[in-house]
């Protein structure tokens, strides 16, 4: 009887070993979901901080007549075309942030990791949706040609995108506010 309660205590532990080590595993998992997250946000944000200049530059032009603005829309098609291109694949890439730390909530983590990921997911959903938004102005300038109606238009497209951003904003506070009050957790994954 003695040996079978050893037996039992050592089948217990290699068993709870193994769910421990499952759950690193996991972790590790998730470390490396988040890594990649980092690496993409890096080459996502050089490609939006390059977008925006060129965006900027775009709609700083001084166009006095509905004449300039036919003139300068032809000049400038292929430089709105592309700033729509790269704000689509800058969209994507968040999109795909947004993926990594949804899946890393499906691991087998601590709660508060899961609840950080997902919170950390919506919050680079909302940034892919909202720069998905903000190519719309490049795409207006292509496909319009009265200035009222692309004004309108980039009026909305903007409001829309600053709400997007201040959500995203706010979801991020959050996060980060998950961070802190956890520091001795998420102090072993830095």
């Amino acid at each position: 009887m003695r040996c079978r309660s050893y037996k039992f205590i050592l089948i217990a532990i290699l068993i709870g070993t193994s769910l421990t080590c499952g759950g690193n595993n996991q972790q590790s998992e998730a470390n490396r979901l988040v890594g990649e997250a980092n690496r993409l946000l890096g080459e996502t944000n050089k490609l939006i901080e390059r977008t925006e200049a060129r965006n900027q530059r775009l709609f700083d032009a001084d166009v006095q007549t509905i004449e300039e603005l036919a003139a300068y829309k032809i000049k400038m098609k292929s430089e709105a075309q592309e700033i729509v291109e790269n704000y689509a694949k800058a969209s994507e890439m968040l999109a795909e942030i947004a993926g990594k730390f949804e899946k890393a909530t499906k691991l087998n983590v601590r709660e508060i990791f899961k609840e950080y990921a997902a919170t950390k997911s919506e919050e680079f959903a909302k940034r892919a949706e909202a720069f998905n938004v903000r190519k719309g102005n490049a795409q207006v300038f292509i496909e319009f040609d009265s200035p009222q109606k692309m004004t309108d238009k980039f009026d909305e497209n903007n409001s829309r995108f600053e709400k997007l951003i201040k959500e995203a904003d706010e979801l991020g506070g959050t996060a980060k506010r998950i961070e802190n009050e956890n520091r001795d957790f998420f102090a072993e994954f830095k």
